[in-house]
């Protein structure tokens, strides 16, 4: 089922947990970027970082603050 729209099971879960922590960053802009990471399941901030900039194009900070 996942192949057939070009994806797979890891990278769903993935995408939903980082829609996840777009979300919770626009709506409690007060939670650290790293707080939201592990809210959302990362235990690497640094990896989350990476993947929310490669997945939005903006980092999570700027969506925190607004940007």
């Amino acid at each position: 089922m996942f192949a057939a729209v070009g994806t797979s099971v890891p990278r769903h879960i993935l995408a939903r947990r980082l829609d996840a922590a777009h979300g919770v960053l626009t709506t409690d802009r007060e939670l650290l970027t790293a707080d939201v990471a592990a809210r959302c399941g990362f235990t690497s901030a640094a990896y989350f970082s990476r993947t929310f900039h490669e997945r939005f194009g903006v980092t999570a900070g700027e969506v925190r603050h607004g940007g």
